[in-house]
Parts: structure tokens; sequence; C-alpha cells
């Protein structure tokens, strides 16, 4: 946790789990050669963005699915609050 920003992980209080756990859903989603998983690993300003911004989605999720990070990637895509969320993401984006 020493490369991110310090400020914003205590705010959100970010834990090493929640880093293990987005690193894990990054992985499963878009694969660790992704720019996400990248800017995740690479820590700093896009590091912490980039991380805060899956803690919470995963947060969110995994208060709907705990068995989320357990799944496969074809299963994590093809369910209809993935895909339902997915589409709030794109559209807002």
């Amino acid at each position: 946790m020493t490369d991110f920003d310090h400020e914003a992980i205590e705010q959100h209080n970010v834990t090493a789990q929640d880093i293990d756990n987005a690193r894990r859903y990054v992985a499963l989603l878009q694969g660790t050669d992704s720019q996400t998983y990248a800017d995740i690993a690479g820590g700093c300003y896009y590091g912490s963005s980039a991380l805060l911004h899956e803690v919470i989605e995963l947060r969110i999720l995994l208060k709907r699915d705990r068995w989320l990070l357990f799944r496969s990637h074809q299963r994590v895509t093809s369910t209809p609050r993935r895909k339902s969320f997915s589409s709030c993401r794109a559209s807002a984006g």
C-alpha cells in the first residue's frame, strides 16, 4: 500500500484485502495485461484512482454476491447484474 495516495486510501478505509480483491477482480474481468491492472500495479495518482474505483464497485457487487471472485470470467460477465452494472458504467463514461 506504500505506492498509493495514503490520504485517499485512508479516507475510504481501503485495506490490504480490498487491494487484493480489486486486483483479482480486474484480472478476472479484464486480464492481467489490461491498462487498469497496470495502473493499479503502478500505484501513485492513476493507480490510486483506478484502485478506488474498483474497490467501491467491488464492495457493492460483493454485497450482492459474496462468491463473485470465485466465479469464472464467463459467469461473471454473463450475469444479469454484471451486465446491468456494465451498462451503467458505459453510459456514465
